[in-house]
């Protein structure tokens, strides 16, 4: 699960392309920018199963709020603060916790017997 929720900051200044352009409830994520990153890391919990990988992007401020959210929920594991192309800690990513389930229990499918149909 990929997400790019609203994340900056209510009173953030942005640039005039910016401000311009972009819809205000597509930017702006509550007073310290984590509203809409804290419930899609709720729902994120609910919807992954384990094993299922997690990444959302967040403003560069609030790099160690969003590792502390996610982390707070004992949901996930491997939860890393990751930078982007110019260095600023952008995103995090994530793994559900859980058991994963081996070939043939409880219904899991051996990968190996999994068959492709491709259209021709």
């Amino acid at each position: 699960m990929v997400s790019n929720p609203p994340y900056i900051p209510d009173a953030a200044v942005l640039e005039p392309e910016v401000a311009q352009h972009d819809p205000h409830h597509a930017l702006f994520g509550g007073p310290d920018g984590m509203t809409v990153i804290s419930a899609v890391v709720g729902l994120a919990g609910r919807w992954l199963r384990p094993g299922g990988l997690f990444a959302v992007e967040h403003d560069d401020t609030t790099s160690s709020s969003t590792v502390d959210l996610v982390s707070s929920t004992k949901l996930f594991v491997d939860v890393q603060a990751r930078k982007d192309l110019a260095g600023r800690p952008r995103f995090v990513t994530a793994m559900r916790w859980g058991h994963l389930p081996l070939a043939g229990e409880n219904g899991a499918i051996d990968p190996r017997q999994r068959r492709c149909r491709a259209k021709r």
